[in-house]
């Protein structure tokens, strides 16, 4: 049972230990129940991977492979799924020891990390895979048939999918480092220039090796990288505007 602290509520270090097993426990069962519902429909899960392929048909090579195919993304699926609650219980852990600006931060953060990991992994299954996957199996000429076990392909799009979800979660990690003093705006602008070397090395390290899907992934990382700076430089010239109209008052209040 989770007990609820109250806002500044001091409690021995063993009930913050009792409260973290609570929530991990709620989170693994939630993993067990959404993993059953998505195991019901790992048909309909699996069936858009193999329209990304030729004649849309995948093989297995051993009894037990399409088995644990379908326990594989139903496995992910309940991941994503239950990616808001596993962020909810982060934040419901964090939350007593925060101040009300802080768990505001916080609050937007689980939403937007929600929606950029998603985003990202719906970007790479649209935009990357079709033209990543016909790239690979275009070395395979008119000499050599492709005979695709469906692990390897469900593995091979699932994990490209997740890192793309991560890598879609930079404006969440640089707008936190600039909230948590560690860098400044000036200096993320300084960083421009490497971040576009940067987001083509990485773009190269886990796309396919063609040069299209590199740029397609290396652009994004640098909108988002701008897109992030402008938002810094928008919230600290109203956060400029707003400084003289709060009271040493409303600062006690808001502790």
């Amino acid at each position: 049972m989770i007990k609820k602290l109250k806002e500044g509520e001091k409690v021995p270090f063993t009930e913050h230990l009792e409260e973290l097993r609570s929530r991990l426990m709620l989170c693994l069962g939630m993993v067990f129940v959404l993993f059953f519902a998505t195991w019901a429909v790992s048909d309909r899960l699996l069936a858009p991977f193999t329209s990304l392929l030729p004649g849309g048909k995948l093989v297995f090579i051993s009894p037990t492979e399409a088995f644990f195919v379908h326990m594989k993304i139903a496995f992910y699926a309940a991941g994503i799924l239950g990616l808001p609650f596993f962020l909810y219980h982060a934040w419901a852990f964090l939350a007593p020891g925060l101040l009300k600006k802080e768990k505001k931060y916080l609050s937007g953060f689980i939403f937007f990390s929600t929606l950029f990991f998603t985003a990202g992994a719906l970007f790479c299954f649209n935009m990357i895979l079709p033209y990543g996957l016909a790239f690979l199996l275009g070395f395979g000429g008119e000499t050599l048939l492709p005979m695709l076990s469906i692990s390897a392909v469900i593995g091979f799009c699932l994990n490209l999918m997740v890192v793309f979800g991560i890598v879609f979660q930079l404006p969440i990690v640089v707008i936190f480092l600039n909230m948590a003093d560690l860098v400044t705006v000036e200096q993320l602008a300084g960083f421009r220039p490497y971040l576009v070397v940067t987001a083509f090395v990485i773009s190269a390290v886990i796309t396919p090796p063609d040069v299209f899907t590199q740029v397609v992934l290396a652009i994004p990382i640098v909108i988002l990288y701008e897109a992030s700076i402008l938002i810094l430089k928008t919230t600290a010239k109203k956060g400029k505007k707003d400084v003289n109209a709060v009271t040493p008052i409303d600062q006690i209040e808001e502790r």
